[in-house]
C-alpha cells in the first residue's frame, strides 16, 4: 500500500512539476513579453510568487517519494545495469531541480541567469523528458 502510495505521490509530483514549467514556458513567458515593460516585471513577479511554492513543494514530493521508491528497488535486488540507468536518472533530476532553484530563487547574484529562464525552462523540460524516459525503460527491467 505504501509503496503504491509513493509512486502516486511521484508521478503527482512530476506531473504538477513538468506541466507547470511546460505552461511557464510556452504560454506565461511568451504572454509576458506582451505586455508593457512597466506591466511585464510585476506581472512575472505575482505568477512567479504563486508558482515558485507550488514548484518547491513538487520538488520536495519528488525528491521524497523518489528517494522511497529508490531504496524500495535497491533492497528488492536490482540488476547493475538497472542501478546504472537508476543512477543517470537521479544525476539529471539533481541537475533539474538545481536549474529550477537557480531560475526561482530571488537572489540578485543569480539575476544574469534568471534573465535566461526561457532557456534553462527549456533544458529542464529536455532533462524531464529524459528523466521520464529512463522511468519508463526502468520499469521494464
Amino acid at each position: 500500500m505504501l509503496d503504491t502510495l509513493m509512486q502516486w505521490l511521484h508521478l503527482g509530483g512530476v506531473i504538477v512539476g513538468v506541466g507547470g514549467v511546460a505552461f511557464a514556458r510556452f504560454v506565461l513567458i511568451p504572454t509576458a513579453a506582451a505586455l508593457p515593460p512597466e506591466q511585464r516585471a510585476p506581472f512575472m513577479a505575482k505568477a512567479g510568487g504563486r508558482f515558485n511554492p507550488i514548484l518547491w513543494t513538487a520538488i520536495g514530493v519528488i525528491l521524497v517519494s523518489g528517494l522511497y521508491n529508490m531504496v524500495s528497488s535497491l533492497q528488492a535486488g536490482v540488476d547493475a545495469r538497472y542501478q546504472a540507468v537508476l543512477g543517470v536518472k537521479v544525476l539529471l533530476a539533481l541537475m533539474l531541480f538545481t536549474i529550477a532553484f537557480l531560475i526561482t530563487l530571488p537572489f540578485p547574484a543569480l539575476a544574469s541567469m534568471q534573465k535566461q529562464r526561457p532557456r534553462w525552462l527549456l533544458v529542464n523540460l529536455t532533462l524531464a523528458t529524459i528523466i521520464v524516459l529512463l522511468s519508463a525503460a526502468l520499469r521494464r527491467m
